[in-house]
């Protein structure tokens, strides 16, 4: 059944190679929306001016049928689009200026008997067999298919080809990445509160895989990384999980795109969701102060032992320290 054939999307979760593709024609459907609908009205235009000027050249045979013609706007469409494909459209171009002898220089609308645009309109009717084009043919097809076929249909190409390479820039993190964050989150957050110490952020990350983690070669500007100094830390010393991958991601991200990474300001919603979603309200300091902090509380402890070795029994040494 459908059903069944509808499970073989699912694939697209789990291959790479499938799932770059999809997400690029699901990112780049608006986009050719806009640009179809700026091709429809186009087609529209030149439909219009095509039945204003060219609605009353008889057919010849080779380029203006019963199907190819300016006789109304529906079939005018359907013409334009035939010229668009790049077919032959110069051959039907220069038929429509070929010189007929039967041809009608003046035809003349006749309400008694209207002209026949359709087999509906047979018997009564008159037929139309106006003579050659005239050389506003050649600015009507060349300035069509100069825009058309040379830069709209080109400029769909172009947005496909720009969200393939945004789908593959934005492909930062694959599933199993986010899964071993999460199966490394698990180990220090047993209950699932969404919250660990900020004293166990760096026993954390040397546990993550690469990406995310330096992994089993430690790096050693890892930790001096903007985006992770500026992790949250609330009034409980401990940080988020959504804070804390939202800039492992970031970091990922600079690394990749360079001078091209642009930084979202506070009033994005991207930044208020997660600010939102990650409690980030009760925030009281950041990793980086709060190493600070630590850093300062154990020099502090530091200068008081030496103050104790160099002055062992002076009992001001200590009220001094």
């Amino acid at each position: 059944s459908l059903m069944r054939i509808g499970r073989l999307l699912r694939l697209v979760r789990h291959v790479k190679e499938l799932r770059t593709p999809f997400n690029t024609i699901i990112a780049v459907i608006p986009t050719i929306l806009n640009v179809g609908g700026l091709l429809l009205l186009l087609f529209f235009i030149y439909a219009s001016v095509g039945v204003e000027l060219y609605a009353i050249i008889g057919f010849n045979g080779n380029g203006l049928s019963e199907q190819s013609n300016f006789r109304s706007i529906g079939n005018a469409m359907q013409f334009l689009m035939k010229i668009s494909t790049g077919e032959g459209w110069n051959a039907l171009m220069y038929t429509m200026l070929e010189e007929r002898d039967d041809c009608d220089l003046d035809p003349v609308y006749n309400e008694t008997s209207h002209w026949c645009i359709d087999e509906r309109d047979y018997p009564n009717c008159t037929e139309i067999n106006g003579c050659e084009a005239g050389y506003s043919v050649f600015i009507f097809f060349y300035s069509f298919t100069l825009i058309v076929s040379y830069v709209i249909l080109n400029l769909i190409v172009g947005v496909v080809l720009e969200g393939f390479e945004n789908s593959n820039e934005g492909d930062i993190l694959s599933l199993s990445d986010l899964q071993n964050f999460v199966k490394t989150w698990a180990l220090f957050d047993p209950e699932a509160s969404c919250y660990i110490k900020a004293a166990d952020l760096q026993s954390f990350f040397a546990r993550l895989e690469p990406p995310l983690g330096p992994g089993s070669s430690s790096d050693v500007n890892y930790m001096k990384d903007d985006c992770l100094s500026g992790i949250g830390v609330n009034k409980n010393m401990e940080v988020h999980i959504l804070n804390v991958a939202s800039l492992l991601a970031k970091r990922i991200a600079k690394e990749k795109q360079g001078p091209q990474f642009g930084e979202l300001n506070d009033s994005h919603p991207v930044q208020i969701q997660l600010r939102r979603l990650s409690l980030m309200e009760d925030v009281t300091t950041t990793l980086n102060e709060f190493y600070m902090h630590r850093a300062a509380i154990i020099m502090q402890a530091v200068h008081r032992f030496r103050q104790r070795r160099v002055h062992p029994s002076s009992p001001g040494a200590e009220t001094m320290a």
